[in-house]
């Protein structure tokens, strides 16, 4: 009988795609008739790339977008609860709260998902540079906007000349989405590894957030997310039960894959 194994290992020493015995995220290619499960191809990474630079800029836009806003409108506090409910897309008929969010969290769950540090890292920096760089780019455009849909909703002007995203509104999108993902990938892994010792990094940074963005706003969306729940909005309703919808899914995934992991190593002993 062909030693399937061996081919296997051979061609994961040449292809770091090639995994022997891991079932990773998305489509994975395994024989069960075989006596031994063995090769288990990993989606292509490249198009997991593809998704989290696309979700990462969605991220960075609309907190560089509604930070330009808010700069035309300093001495407005109604202006500035209007972008924060913008920037967490409670606002302008979007269907999903906070949009981005969601997309970075999926996204960086799946691109993650048994990759190495260091891959993880170097990976991570160059999609950063990426998103930041077309988030920056775009940002004026989403501003205008913002600016626009407010002057049709509130009937004021906005003073000034309408630019970009800020410095301090830079620094606090890119803190917030790197602590996010950070969050997400140390969730995946302390359910993996069934140790809590991950989630420490995330949760300094986690408090390192609280005191660089204003706690009063966090309070604000929630009261108000809360608030249209009670009303019935669909919106709030359907975005409440994505949460643990979209939390329940991830773990099942990783469960999944660690039994099927299991049973593979047994297989290969």
């Amino acid at each position: 009988m062909p030693d399937f194994a061996g081919e296997c290992r051979k061609k994961s020493e040449t292809d770091p795609h090639m995994l022997v015995g891991i079932a990773r995220s998305g489509s994975v290619e395994y024989y069960r008739k075989l006596p031994k499960v063995i090769c288990v191809r990993d989606f292509k990474p490249t198009a997991w790339l593809v998704l989290l630079f696309v979700a990462d800029t969605l991220f960075l836009w609309m907190f560089f977008a509604s930070a330009g806003f808010e700069r035309m409108f300093e001495a407005n506090s109604a202006a500035h609860d209007f972008a924060a409910r913008w920037r967490h897309g409670m606002n302008g008929g979007c269907p999903l709260y906070m949009p981005g969010y969601f997309a970075t969290a999926l996204t960086t769950w799946f691109w993650s998902s048994g990759r190495r540090l260091r891959s993880l890292l170097v990976e991570g920096i160059v999609i950063l540079f990426l998103s930041v760089s077309v988030a920056a780019l775009l940002a004026p455009l989403g501003a205008e906007h913002l600016v626009e849909f407010f002057r049709q909703q509130s009937h004021l002007q906005a003073l000034g000349v309408l630019m970009g995203t800020t410095a301090a509104g830079t620094i606090r999108g890119i803190f917030t989405l790197v602590a996010w993902s950070v969050l997400i990938i140390a969730g995946q892994r302390a359910l993996v590894r069934g140790s809590l010792l991950p989630l420490l990094l995330p949760l300094v940074l986690g408090v390192v957030l609280a005191l660089v963005r204003p706690v009063a706003t966090f309070h604000a969306m929630v009261a108000l997310w809360g608030e249209r729940v009670l009303q019935g909005d669909g919106a709030a309703i359907f975005s409440l039960l994505a949460i643990p919808g979209a939390a329940a899914f991830l773990v099942w995934k990783a469960l999944s894959e660690k039994r099927l992991n299991n049973r593979l190593r047994e297989k290969d002993r």
